[in-house]
């Protein structure tokens, strides 16, 4: 399965155990694959993995080392720091949490702390890959969480260019990267609003990708 998937992706520490989280996580690097896993997406699994580890699901996806944090919407004591001071980056999934009503992902004070993390749609079962969708939801949701607006240019980052910053094979717009990008209608003054608020992929004009033949 290695071979040919992008990497593994247990769907919690409900399902494995410590030892077999670090031979997940050997054997992706080995491979030169993703290594991730869903974790806090609830409180309940969050006081389950204490009372049977002592340590939080976050905590011991850090201890693990996986590449990749899925969800982390119910952080408990110091995880957000352990997370900052780790090498693992955070996907956070907002309808998917709301469909399922675990609550809301912390994203301000994720962005607080420095820590840049990845918007993703978690599973086909829940939601449509739909980021334009995804973008949407969470910008308004987040409003309503804060009784303010999410930064909208960190959050396009985060459905973008986030995802570059850890060496996932992933381009960005700069000198000596591959070009691709999507040029997308404009209808409003904010051109982060404007993609968040009012896009849909009927609205991207061209797909500029060289890997696309």
């Amino acid at each position: 399965m290695i071979k040919i998937a992008d990497g593994i992706a247990p769907s919690g520490f409900g399902e494995i155990t410590d030892e077999v989280a670090n031979l997940i996580v050997e054997e992706c690097n080995n491979a030169g694959k993703i290594s991730s896993i869903h974790v806090a997406e609830s409180e309940s699994t969050q006081i389950e993995s204490v009372e049977k580890s002592g340590k939080t699901e976050i905590g011991r996806g850090v201890d693990s080392n996986f590449n990749q944090l899925v969800h982390c919407t119910n952080p408990k004591n110091d995880d957000l720091e352990l997370i900052k001071n780790s090498n693992a980056n955070v996907v956070v999934c907002p309808r998917a949490n709301a469909t399922l009503n675990v609550g809301i992902a912390p994203l301000n004070e994720m962005l607080d702390l420095g820590i840049k993390p990845v918007l993703g749609t978690d599973n086909v079962m829940l939601n449509s890959p739909d980021m334009f969708r995804e973008l949407e939801f969470t910008i308004k949701i987040m409003s309503v969480n804060y009784n303010d607006y999410l930064n909208p240019c960190e959050l396009l980052k985060m459905a973008t260019t986030n995802a570059c910053l850890f060496d996932f094979d992933k381009s960005c717009i700069e000198i000596g990267q591959d070009s691709q990008f999507n040029v997308i209608k404009h209808f409003s003054k904010n051109p982060y609003l404007s993609i968040i608020n009012r896009s849909q992929t009927k609205n991207i004009l061209y797909t500029i990708n060289k890997n696309i033949k």
